[in-house]
């Protein structure tokens, strides 16, 4: 795995991306943010299913951590 600073430096450019692609977080709506950081760790199980039994990788396992990571911080900041 990376160091902390690579993981952080990454959930960074995740929430940055995320905030550009879905400008519209309903940030008010404590339910829809809680379901968004839901959906996110649900796809974060799947690739960790997948990469257990299913030919996946642990890139995507990854990948799925840090945008979970990143849509936690979101519901945190509210935005």
């Amino acid at each position: 795995m990376r160091g902390f600073s690579n993981v952080v430096a990454a959930v960074q450019a995740e929430l940055d991306r995320a905030r550009v692609k879905h400008p519209d977080w309903e940030a008010d709506d404590v339910v829809y943010c809680a379901a968004i950081v839901g959906e996110e760790a649900g796809e974060l199980l799947k690739a960790a299913v997948q990469f257990r039994g299913e030919g996946g990788t642990m890139e995507a396992c990854d990948m799925e951590a840090i945008q979970t990571a990143a849509t936690c911080f979101r519901f945190l900041m509210r935005g």
